[in-house]
């Protein structure tokens, strides 16, 4: 709606974002409500990337889930259009840097649809685990550590452009790490989607499969369970967004504080009482003014 100039958007009101759901204290997603959830983020990727958008800020907080379980992207204040066939130059300042690939942070600016599929890989991850995969301290250096730390460090053989990257000498590995990713989510997840979160964590971007790649796999056309929408959330009271789940996590982060509080007073409290008490054998004050007096006598 446009009026003097100025103009005004307006969307439909969603009652879920994906961050908000994933930390609910009591609503849990079930193998097949998982399924259908990363099914859909999938198939509005694929839309995007057909019709040559970048979102460029996937993140559990930017999906939004209806009260009939349907998903639909937000915040497409970074997103862009891109030239299949030609390659463009762009800012490799975006993307949530939880959530940002390993070339962007390594500072390519001619890039296209891989970087929404790590981010989405790491989606994917919170949907299963409920946890972040790379959960920085909102540094680069620190950022890169994280996926090395899980992933390995990459070599010339996997990743034969890595040294063409700007700021490859300058953020180089000072030593070989070895991947940690199996050993960490290989019982966590099915396997189909073990084998498919593989496929999109590859370091190299030419090699990670498009969205529509990944709705082929078998993860979603095969493996049981079969996805299955959320019908279940038109029962769930409130709305759960990032605030509901930030304003959540601070309660319990409080609460948790004031009972290692008590707790350390506690001991305290009983440290000053054993080190105030006489020791065995030793004889007290009054039993001391007793033997006094009997010797006196």
């Amino acid at each position: 709606m446009v009026e003097r100039n100025d103009c005004f958007m307006v969307f439909e009101y969603l009652s879920h974002d994906l961050t908000g759901l994933l930390n609910h204290p009591t609503f849990a997603l079930t193998p097949a409500h998982k399924k259908h959830l990363a099914k859909q983020m999938f198939e509005g990727l694929d839309y995007l990337h057909r019709r040559g958008v970048l979102h460029r800020d996937i993140k559990a907080a930017n999906i939004l889930i209806s009260k009939t379980g349907e998903l639909k992207f937000a915040d497409f204040g970074l997103a862009r259009f891109y030239q299949k066939r030609q390659k463009q130059d762009y800012t490799n300042r975006v993307i949530t840097i939880w959530y940002r690939s390993p070339e962007l942070l390594l500072g390519e600016t001619q890039y296209g649809p891989a970087v929404d599929i790590w981010s989405a890989a790491c989606v994917l991850v919170e949907i299963f685990t409920r946890h972040a995969i790379f959960p920085g301290d909102g540094g680069e250096i620190n950022q890169l550590d994280k996926i090395y730390n899980v992933l390995g460090t990459p070599t010339r053989a996997e990743w034969p452009g890595i040294t063409d990257l700007q700021w490859y000498e300058l953020l180089r590995p000072a030593h070989r790490i070895p991947s940690t990713f199996a050993e960490k989510y290989r019982d966590r997840v099915s396997s189909g989607a073990f084998e498919l979160l593989e496929a999109m964590f590859q370091y190299d971007p030419a090699n990670r499969p498009t969205a529509a790649d990944v709705l082929e796999h078998p993860y979603f056309t095969t493996e049981d369970p079969k996805a299955q929408q959320v019908w279940e959330l038109a029962e769930l009271d409130g709305d759960w967004h990032e605030f509901e789940s930030k304003a959540l996590r601070k309660e319990k982060e409080k609460h948790e504080r004031e009972v290692r509080r008590r707790d350390r007073e506690q001991a305290e409290k009983r440290k000053a009482e054993d080190a105030g008490a006489p020791a065995s054998g030793a004889a007290g004050p009054s039993e001391k003014r007793q033997k006094t007096a009997e010797a006196a006598a």
